[in-house]
């Protein structure tokens, strides 16, 4: 699985005009919570360089739509550099990288409090010293379990 992600990481086309969503995650109560705008900022990629790509907040500037679906924008909002995806790493190094940089919790560690807390928006929880309950694997050690779950969901 780890593979065919970081393939499709390294394959994901970034263009300018391009529309790319970055997780705010705040609850913008301005929208339905199964709009993506209540979790998410519409941006605008503007440039695309080797390993980085900018992008401006859409609500920032006026958006023109061009003839091919292109998108271009006029006005000086802030831009936002970021990584492109896979880090501009071919899959293989990728992948490398995540074993390396692969951390685990003990399940000894995992209180209700880390489960159930509220992680974003006005009630949420001091957060900064989650990684410290996180540690590197040993060389020879393997994660038994991987548990996923959302703090945006009590299901």
């Amino acid at each position: 699985d780890g593979a065919f992600i970081a393939e499709l990481l390294a394959s994901l086309p970034v263009h300018e005009g391009q529309t790319w969503w970055i997780h705010h995650g705040q609850k913008d109560m301005r929208y339905n919570p199964t709009d993506p705008r209540c979790n998410w900022t519409a941006h605008l990629v503007v440039a695309v360089e080797k390993e980085t790509f900018a992008v401006k907040p859409i609500d920032d500037h006026r958006i023109s739509i061009g003839s091919g679906g292109n998108a271009s924008c006029v006005g000086n909002g802030s831009l936002e550099w970021l990584p492109l995806p896979g880090g501009g790493l071919a899959a293989k190094d990728l992948l490398k990288e995540a074993r390396q940089t692969l951390r685990c919790i003990e399940w000894e560690k995992l209180t209700p409090e880390v489960l159930h807390g509220t992680v974003c928006g006005p009630e949420a929880a001091d957060i900064s010293k989650l990684f410290d309950l996180s540690r590197s694997l040993e060389a020879d050690e393997t994660i038994d379990f991987f548990l996923s779950h959302s703090w945006y969901d009590d299901g």
